[in-house]
This record gives C-alpha cells, sequence and structure tokens, in this order.
C-alpha cells in the first residue's frame, strides 16, 4: 500500500480527470474535467461509439501507464480486429506531466 504525503500549503487533494483525444494532426481536450475516472473514461467511450456505426461491438478496455496511474489508455477491439489498439482516447489526472492542457497553460 502506499502512503501519499499531504500536499503543499493551499494545494487542492481533489482529484480531477481530463478526457481527450488525439490523432497525428491534432490533440483535443474534452471538455470538462471530471470528478472520477469512471466518468472521463466514459466520456471517452460515449464520443467513440457515437461516432462509429458498429459502436455496440467495440470492445473497450484501460489500459494505465504505472502501477500508480496519471495516464490511462483506451484500448478498442473491433468484430475485425483480433488485438485490442490504441486509437487516441486517454484520460490523464489534470495537472500531471501528462496533461497537455495544463502544460499548455501559461504559469503566473
Amino acid at each position: 500500500m502506499s502512503h501519499q504525503l499531504p500536499p503543499p500549503c493551499g494545494e487542492s487533494t481533489t482529484t480531477r480527470y481530463r478526457a481527450d483525444y488525439s490523432d497525428a494532426q491534432s490533440h483535443t481536450p474534452l471538455e470538462p474535467t471530471y470528478d472520477t475516472l469512471a466518468e472521463a473514461q466514459g466520456r471517452c467511450e460515449t464520443a467513440l461509439r457515437g461516432a462509429r456505426e458498429d459502436g455496440d461491438a467495440l470492445v473497450i478496455s484501460w489500459r494505465p501507464d504505472s502501477a500508480e496511474p496519471v495516464l490511462w489508455d483506451m484500448l478498442v477491439q473491433t468484430p475485425l480486429l483480433r488485438s485490442p489498439v490504441r486509437i487516441g482516447y486517454a484520460v490523464t489526472v489534470v495537472g500531471s506531466v501528462f496533461d497537455s492542457a495544463a502544460a499548455a497553460s501559461p504559469k503566473g
């Protein structure tokens, strides 16, 4: 079991999650941020299923980046694919090193 140190004075202990989509041309944070990992993952799953005719037949799973993850990649298996593939949807912890929206905002 891991132990977390309390946050520095004035910092929030509430974890928020950001769903996003990226491809070879762009990166799009899917707003708003979410209170739970399940909500953020659900946002990605709903977007993907709604964009595909075979959306109901997709098998979706999530791969964390580590034992204490801050990034989860969506893996998708379609009726034509035998192995799950990463197609660009992900969920990150807001403010983590993988949160490109936070990295893009100016530091004050």
